[in-house]
């Protein structure tokens, strides 16, 4: 669909903008704030999966630091990815 996904590492959200202007067209809110990692996957590239990170933070403050989040119907798909093979080296 021509449009980025990003997460807000910080900011306890993946949020999606249109690259063409910049503006923000939707914002999908995860309980930890340190999103790091958005793809798509699922049968039909419609599930959003948000990984969360652990590094910098106190467990006992950020419960789902660490985590996986699979979010459904969020409006859009991810695209297949092309799969390239490299020529070997010899």
């Amino acid at each position: 669909q021509g449009k980025l996904w990003v997460p807000h590492y910080g900011g306890g959200a993946v949020v999606r903008y249109n690259p063409s202007d910049g503006k923000c067209l939707k914002i999908v809110r995860i309980p930890s704030i340190l999103c790091s990692s958005v793809a798509f996957g699922g049968e039909n590239l419609s599930e959003l999966y948000v990984v969360t990170s652990s590094e910098t933070v106190a467990m006992e403050r950020e419960y789902y630091a660490g985590s996986l989040f699979v979010i459904e119907d969020v409006g859009a798909r991810g695209i297949p990815v092309k799969t390239v093979r490299s020529p070997r080296s010899h």
